[in-house]
């Protein structure tokens, strides 16, 4: 190989790279960036990708956030990577709030169906033999915040990409011209 190493870095090493990087993080930074801008994915896809691994993080479904945002976003064609970024909207800080607005809408929404069945108080003890008092709500809540949310947000992360895209290429095709110039 081109680029190869004479002799590959250890397991440790290589987590200690992630870590702290031999080259440092601004320059990290900037290689991600510019894959970021030069992904042959459309801006459709992008922001489709984003929107559903946003969406999903609503849901209870804790540890297939990122199998069911990749299925999701293969399925309908968007960006498998932006749809795992967009799932990291969920994260230890915003899940109580997310998990919180979900079970309340979704409760609210039960009652107002005639569905106060799953209206009950539950009580630490009975939370594990009773799941369903909780998840039920949650599920649906989730899924109503998702259609709730889920066209702003695309719109929003749409027109950010776009954005940062073109003033990317502008960058780009101004370097360009003053080498010409030169």
């Amino acid at each position: 190989m081109l680029f190869k190493r004479k002799t590959p870095l250890s397991f440790f090493d290589k987590l200690w790279q992630i870590m702290r990087p031999q080259k440092g993080y601004i320059r990290t930074i900037d290689y991600l960036k510019k894959r970021f801008y030069r992904m042959s994915e459309s801006n459709y896809s992008m922001a489709m990708g984003f929107t559903c691994g946003a969406m999903l993080s609503f849901t209870p479904f804790v540890g297939f956030h990122f199998i069911i945002a990749g299925f999701i976003a293969y399925s309908i064609n968007a960006s498998i990577f932006m749809a795992a970024i967009g799932t990291l909207v969920g994260n230890p800080w915003t899940f109580p709030i997310m998990w919180w607005a979900s079970i309340k809408l979704g409760k609210w929404t039960l009652d107002h169906a005639g569905l106060d069945m799953l209206n009950q108080t539950s009580e630490i003890k009975t939370i594990v033999s009773d799941i369903y008092l909780i998840i039920i709500p949650w599920i649906v809540g989730s899924f109503l915040l998702s259609a709730i949310l889920g066209p702003p947000t695309f719109f929003l992360i749409y027109w950010l990409v776009k954005e940062l895209r073109q003033k990317f290429y502008k960058k780009l095709q101004r370097k360009g011209d003053e080498k010409q110039f030169f």
